[in-house]
């Protein structure tokens, strides 16, 4: 590919001399790089859209003070904080932020019930 460039460029009219300084990097490695970037971009993109839906669909429930209700989502994994009435709640919102499309699990543990 360099030496193409260095033809092109010699051969091209009005041009005296060329110093081909190119490095041309294996199209592999640009490839791979191309696509971490975007999965770490798209990773980003879902998991905002995940803590997005799920505080959501905990304001629009009638059964979920979702005020009271913190959401943090990191690739995927939904960390539920903060506090509920009972426990009958505590499991109303894990169960709704499992069936936010995109989730893959739900920890719980530091959402407490207010007694």
């Amino acid at each position: 590919a360099k030496e193409l460039a260095g033809r092109l460029a010699a051969n091209t009219d009005g041009v005296r001399e060329v110093h081909n300084l190119l490095s041309v990097s294996s199209a592999d490695s640009t490839a791979v790089q191309a696509q971490n970037a975007a999965n770490d971009a798209g990773a980003a993109i879902s998991d905002a859209w995940i803590t997005s839906k799920v505080k959501s669909s905990f304001l629009y429930s009638r059964n979920l003070d979702g005020l009271n209700i913190s959401v943090a989502t990191k690739e995927g994994l939904v960390n539920l904080s903060g506090t509920v009435l009972s426990n009958a709640e505590k499991q109303l919102a894990i169960e709704t932020a499992r069936n936010i499309r995109g989730v893959r699990g739900v920890d719980a543990d530091a959402l407490r019930i207010n007694s």
